[in-house]
């Protein structure tokens, strides 16, 4: 009888997507693509994950557009965007079944607890199964920060750094899979004004914004009418990762000009830019913000049941109160509103409700 001869598997430097869907200014992109194995870019659907309570289709919606922009983006690149579906360990252990996995490449996340251990249990697994695991710095959120004094320096250092070039990658022989699911989400799609995924459009609301949309960015920011036009509207692309901050900044500099109009709306627009990384550096250096009061002295003040008739009221904009409702119902159809009236709205319903916040 014939011994068949094994298959000698390709080694690969796998690339794992996570809120960094863009392929520009992509750290572990880069370095992966510069070793002398080929790359594997993928993005895993975790229903663990999206099973969260801060986890909603609205939030899946905008993922899958990224996903779709980002594999069409890679493709031009030399190796198209795999998707799979599962607990992230045992799609690593599949992977390994048809490849042998030379390094994981990623960027640190700061996301919330769960994320924090799934990416502990994928540090802790190539440990044992010898494989690298390899995380990059994302934006200026600093991980292991031994002194907060010196974060803006840090800050400043790391945005002054060069963009990272798209590098090309060597195509692979691989079932890309589906980008598709079929799961029940909470919550439902947006109704108007709908922002798409994808760094080519996060490209075109701040094109736009310095095209003229954001003259009046410092003044009518604050307005619940006027800002939906004058704001930037880039959050959900620095959340997804389709834009990187020092992208944006870069842009900002560049097209700046010795435009007057602009001037104080590009000030204030940058000071918005640090005041995210700050408030991330906040949850990266105690996490526990994300469950529990910033002052511990308040945990009690408020009942953890909710009252329920009123929660729902806040809920659906039925409060009773004009202003509070009309910006309530404009968030739940267009799936935005901005900064000072999203904490009106949580201000109401901790200081008037007296709803505890985690509700």
């Amino acid at each position: 009888m014939k011994r068949e001869l094994s298959r000698k598997k390709n080694i690969v430097n796998i690339v794992w997507f996570k809120k960094d869907l863009r392929s520009s200014d992509h750290a572990p992109l880069y370095e992966a693509a510069l070793g002398e194995y080929p790359v594997l870019p993928i993005y895993v659907f975790e229903p663990d994950y999206w099973k969260q309570e801060d986890a909603a289709f609205r939030h899946w919606d905008f993922t899958k557009q990224s996903l779709e922009f980002l594999r069409a983006d890679l493709s031009t690149l030399g190796q198209a965007l795999v998707f799979r579906k599962g607990k992230i360990l045992e799609v690593f252990e599949d992977l390994r079944k048809e490849f042998t996995i030379n390094a994981i490449y990623s960027h640190q996340e700061t996301g919330n607890a769960w994320t924090f251990e799934r990416d502990k249990s994928v540090r802790y697994w190539g440990r044992v199964n010898g494989v690298e695991i390899l995380e990059y710095q994302n934006n200026s959120i600093i991980r292991g920060l031994a002194d907060r004094d010196k974060w803006a320096a840090q800050r400043d250092k790391f945005m002054s750094k060069p963009i990272i070039k798209k590098p090309n990658i060597r195509p692979l022989e691989i079932d890309l899979g589906q980008i598709s699911v079929d799961i029940n989400f909470r919550g439902n799609s947006v109704k108007n004004n709908k922002q798409i995924g994808g760094a080519e459009n996060g490209w075109k609301y701040l094109e736009s914004f310095f095209q003229g949309r954001g003259n009046t960015y410092r003044k009518d920011m604050s307005s619940p009418l006027l800002a939906e036009a004058a704001c930037s509207r880039i959050s959900p692309y620095l959340a997804y990762g389709n834009l990187s901050v020092r992208e944006v900044l870069r842009f900002v500099r560049d097209n700046l000009y010795n435009d007057k109009k602009m001037a104080a709306s590009s000030k204030s627009f940058k000071s918005r830019l640090a005041w995210k990384d700050h408030f991330g550096q906040k949850l990266e250096d105690d996490f526990s913000i994300e469950v529990a009061c910033l002052h511990r002295s308040f945990e009690k003040l408020r009942p953890k049941t909710p009252d329920i008739t009123l929660l729902n009221a806040w809920e659906n904009g039925e409060t009773g109160f004009p202003f509070v409702d009309a910006c309530m119902r404009y968030l739940r159809t267009t799936g935005w509103i901005n900064f000072r009236m999203r904490a009106m709205l949580m201000s109401f319903a901790s200081y008037h409700l007296w709803l505890d916040w985690r509700n």
